[in-house]
């Protein structure tokens, strides 16, 4: 795994990774998630492809997402790395799958796949949980705001039915014994910006009309269903789009419960 930046279009230095041979992929990492959370993925991509994983603002050694946060940023950061190595596919987890359909707009790409893009469509994205996720943070209640999170995403469904207190005494217990804990705090802070930023955008998706490349759309039957319906909606949008929903698998499958099932479906669709 290689290293090397860019500097995008307003003067951010942006660093990104990179492995394999072939022709380019570009990996735009979900919220809470920085490049390296991909590096499993990238390796079973690796022997059919050139695959740049991007540290979006605020992680590794990029800029801070700064003043004007916004996902235009973003697609900018994205665009500077596809232009210089005249990358030809993306594809955007959650969070990223939102900057990779949004660039699909704005540059000629080839194809794009996006795993559950948390797409916010006539406010369908849930953001109660921000306020108190925000505040928590400010108090360095890194915990709590995990839990927060999880819970108001509903990436986890049974734990709606746990009491909080009893989850943080749990959480405790296991987070020291993560090796990525540390990383992974230090990751929380950009998400409640990503949010906004998405929902800035909010509409009824019929943006994603104009995208005129091919579209891979990839869920797991398990996640929350307001991203499951925002897949739904994408496809019947976007004209040239397929859709395949991997039974028993959830939000994380790229990154964490099925990054070889996912490069399965991204190789026979880029290739």
């Amino acid at each position: 795994m290689q290293t090397d930046t860019v500097i995008s279009t307003d003067g951010t230095i942006i660093e990104y990774n990179f492995t394999g041979n072939g022709p380019g992929i570009l990996i735009i990492s979900g919220g809470s998630r920085a490049a390296w959370h991909y590096f499993k993925l990238a390796e079973y991509l690796s022997n059919k492809f050139t695959v740049y994983l991007i540290n979006r603002r605020g992680r590794g050694n990029s800029g801070p997402q700064g003043i004007g946060y916004n996902v235009q940023k973003e697609c900018e950061d994205a665009i500077s790395i596809i232009k210089k190595h005249d990358i030809p596919f993306i594809f955007g987890h959650s969070f990223g799958g939102v900057v990779a359909l949004n660039v699909a707009l704005n540059y000629p790409v080839k194809k794009v796949a996006v795993f559950e893009p948390a797409v916010s469509g006539n406010n369908s994205l849930p953001t109660s949980w921000l306020p108190k996720f925000e505040k928590q943070l400010r108090a360095q209640d890194h915990i709590g705001a995990m839990i927060t999170m999880i819970k108001g995403l509903q990436m986890a469904s049974f734990l709606k039915y746990i009491p909080n207190t009893l989850l943080k005494m749990v959480f405790r217990k296991m987070a020291p014994k993560n090796p990525t804990w540390d990383e992974d705090k230090l990751l929380l802070p950009m998400l409640a910006n990503e949010v906004k930023a998405g929902i800035a955008i909010d509409n009824d998706a019929s943006r994603y009309g104009s995208i005129n490349c091919l579209v891979l759309l990839l869920g797991g039957s398990k996640s929350p269903k307001f991203l499951l319906d925002g897949l739904s909606k994408l496809h019947e949008i976007i004209p040239s789009s397929s859709i395949h929903i991997m039974k028993g698998l959830g939000h994380n499958t790229p990154d964490d419960m099925g990054p070889e099932l996912t490069a399965e479906d991204l190789k026979g669709f880029f290739n």
